[in-house]
């Protein structure tokens, strides 16, 4: 029963599992249904194991070979790894708990210890002649299978609870296991050290290279035709790789490639050239999981591209990377890999298409393996930068692959926004992205990454279009095409000739031209045109369609704080803002364009004594009560340029003054802002930077949180808020109907 088992449910599994997986990819609904199906499946072929009377391991190892088959396989073991990172530790306090020390100190459980270690290590090394007719060196695949580890602590485990071992044998086995986990290491270095010493000495140096290479390929080996120069290390080795994914290295071209001497040690970084980045390439078109673990065996990996090297250190001492082969597989670079031979279901048909239409398509492999290196390791995009600084590329090259790297996000968070895919933020990724190319490869990029559901992807193949059609009004520097330059034309045609306020407008943010009509914005730009000196505002008050609507236009010198002081005097007007524009020029000019309501019998506000207001509140302190029912969750993926922060709170008057108060106390500039109200709640959500114009750091949204939670006690504002605390962008307030306005 138990070889029927085995034999049915891997022949089986192996060709069904794949089909099947496949189609719940693209019929589930939900994120978590594949993994909650690949979970059960794993614990039901577990089970069928036991009913075959098999260890239940045996049965989910079955169920892993079949999975592994999967084009799935990489998010299934993805989100699986929390499971094993809670059940793993669980396992080894298992045996703890039934580890009885006392026993480690008998003489019989030393003596049997030791016959246990002595048949383990002499057995194992006896197993590598299994190798003979191989270039390989036998002892040292001998002493590689030495350890014994967590296979061995369950079956250990399950003769102990069934009674088939006595604690003494238990105590045995553990000490077995611990001896030779731990002698392990140092006996391959000895090894390792032996084969260094006679590296090559096989091969008489070459005077030049031979007419068919370095390399040669005899019987399905790949040798060495003469002994290169040292300086032909690194393009060798490449080469070698590459074919390695298809035969098998000789033993005299590992012993060339493994350092020896001080001269050449695992910590000497080799020389990228021309040669070696070309290859590379073809190494990532070509090569698979072997080519990368020949390039690790020989510390090859580990001179040229030690980040990539830490990586699989990594990996291998992740507790829930059970399987050895996946130290070395880089899944992202296989699938695009896949997009690029054409191998891809119909319905990713398309994707291949355009990414055959990429006139840089190696420029996403180098992306695919970037990532798959850094994704799991401290600072990514620094590793990242660092690796591409090694490699014999041009800048403008390595500053193209960088910017797919650290923008491999964009489209799929902006897709599920709720405002994703509004005219505004189409036209700010086509802005910001700038050519065809680059958003074709942030795309493939994006399909590539897996794990979205039809209606993600859909969302996504929506905002791709949406992109490409606003790049279509667009030059190759970005929108300033027929769009803005039709926008600015219209403006500067409404001021009078050699107005001082036309150059303002040519050099105007583009999305405060986005957000305004041309009419407004020839109105507005004279407000800071000259620049109010500091403490200053030019304030300008039009009747805005129903009545108590209103257009409050303001315009001063950029300070601190800008954003919380005016609506601090909005609110003390009793004057609800529902929309607003928001820009800051590079001279320091600010303008503020706020669209308020209030009650309909209260008369229209004063210019003069909101700007009288607004002069006084730079002296004033600014306080800020606690937002105690807000909840804040910070994005950094959804936007190239800003953190994304989403505030829930009750709906209120003052609470978007609150919101403005905290951002500047914890130094964060606002750039851009939607505020909504559902259900008497508001939903706000804020594009915000630090005072460096970067993405938050943790510290700075805690401090947020914190002036939440606390409120901002009365300080002065020089002294409370730091420098600089606006910044170009905009607000909006949306609704259903007039009725249903809220109050920020």
């Amino acid at each position: 029963v138990a070889v029927a088992f085995l034999v049915v449910c891997t022949g089986l599994g192996t060709v069904l599992a794949p089909r099947l997986f496949a189609a719940i990819d693209r019929h589930s609904r939900s994120s978590g249904t594949l993994f909650a199906l690949g979970l059960a499946f794993t614990l039901g072929i577990a089970q069928l194991a036991t009913v075959a009377k098999l260890a239940p391991i045996v049965g989910a190892f079955v169920a892993g070979l079949a999975l592994g088959r999967s084009q799935s396989a990489g998010r299934i073991q993805r989100e699986l790894t929390p499971v094993g990172h809670l059940f793993i530790p669980v396992f080894f306090l298992e045996i703890g708990i039934n580890t009885d020390i006392a026993q480690f100190a008998k003489p019989a459980v030393i003596g049997l210890a030791g016959v246990l270690i002595a048949v383990a290590i002499v057995g194992k090394v006896i197993a590598g002649l299994g190798a003979l007719g191989t270039p390989t060196n036998k002892l040292l695949i001998g002493l590689g299978m030495i350890p014994r580890g967590e296979v061995g602590l369950i079956f250990a485990s399950i003769g102990l609870r069934e009674g088939i071992l006595t604690g003494n044998l238990y105590a045995a086995i553990l000490l077995m296991v611990l001896v030779t986990t731990l002698i392990t290491p140092p006996l391959l270095s000895i090894q390792y050290a032996r084969i260094r010493k006679g590296r090559g000495s096989a091969l008489p140096p070459a005077a030049e290279r031979p007419p068919g290479g370095w390399l040669s390929v005899d019987h399905d080996t790949v040798d060495l035709a003469a002994k290169p120069p040292e300086d032909q290390l690194l393009p060798i080795a490449l080469e070698a790789a590459i074919r390695v994914s298809q035969y098998a290295p000789s033993r005299t071209l590992l012993d060339w490639l493994l350092p020896s001497g001080e001269t050449d040690s695992p910590t000497t970084i080799l020389a990228w050239t021309p040669q070696s980045t070309s290859l590379l390439e073809e190494l990532l078109e070509k090569g698979d999981h072997r080519s990368w673990r020949f390039l690790d065996s020989t510390a090859v990996l580990e001179r040229c591209m030690p980040e990539m090297a830490d990586t699989i250190r990594r990996r291998r001492q992740d507790p829930s990377m059970l399987d050895p082969g996946g130290v070395h597989q880089w899944p992202l670079l296989g699938q695009l890999r896949r997009i690029a031979r054409g191998e891809v279901t119909e319905r990713d048909a398309l994707v291949a298409t355009r990414y055959q239409s990429l006139a840089h398509p190696r420029r996403l492999l180098y992306v695919a393996l970037l990532i798959d290196a850094t994704t799991d390791g401290p600072n990514p995009l620094q590793t990242a930068h660092s690796l591409l600084n090694r490699l014999h590329i041009s800048e403008e090259e390595a500053d193209a692959i960088a910017q797919l790297v650290s923008e491999q996000q964009l489209l799929r968070a902006n897709s599920v926004r709720p405002d994703g895919l509004t005219s505004e933020s189409v036209m700010r990724i086509a802005t910001h992205l700038g050519n065809r190319e680059r958003v074709t490869a942030l795309y493939v990029l994006s399909v590539a990454l897996g794990g979205l559901d039809d209606w993600e992807r859909r969302l996504l193949d929506e905002l791709y279009l949406g992109v490409m059609a606003g790049l279509g009004v667009s030059s190759a520097a970005g929108i300033s095409g027929s769009f803005l330059d039709r926008k600015r034309a219209d403006a500067i045609a409404l001021l009078p000739p050699r107005s001082a306020s036309a150059e303002r407008i040519t050099v105007a943010p583009v999305q405060y031209l986005l957000n305004e009509e041309p009419v407004d914005i020839a109105r507005q730009v004279a407000l800071i045109q000259p620049i109010p000196t500091r403490g200053r505002f030019r304030v300008d008050v039009q009747v805005d369609g129903a009545p108590g609507a209103w257009r409050v236009e303001i315009g001063g010198r950029d300070q601190v704080g800008l954003l919380a002081l005016t609506t601090a005097v909005l609110e003390r007007a009793r004057l609800d803002v529902v929309d607003a524009v928001i820009a800051t020029w590079g001279d320091g000019g600010a303008l503020q364009a706020f669209r308020v309501t209030s009650d309909p019998v209260l008369p229209t506000p004063d210019p003069a004594s909101l700007q009288s207001a607004l002069t006084e509140a730079t002296s004033h302190d600014l306080v800020a009560p606690a937002v105690l029912d807000a909840s804040i969750g910070f994005d950094d993926a959804a936007s190239p340029w800003h953190t994304i922060a989403e505030v829930r709170a009750t709906d209120r008057r003052g609470l978007l003054h609150a919101l403005a108060v905290a951002f500047a106390a914890a130094g964060a500039n606002v750039h851009a802002a939607r505020v909504t109200t559902e259900d008497e709640m508001a939903l706000d959500r804020f594009d915000l930077t630090d005072r460096l114009g970067r993405k938050l750091d943790e510290r700075t949204k805690a401090d947020i949180r914190r002036a939440l939670v606390n409120g901002v006690v009365a300080r002065s504002a020089t002294r409370r808020l730091p420098w600089n605390t606006n910044r170009v962008g905009t607000i909006r307030k949306h609704s259903g109907s007039e009725s249903e306005t809220a109050r920020p």
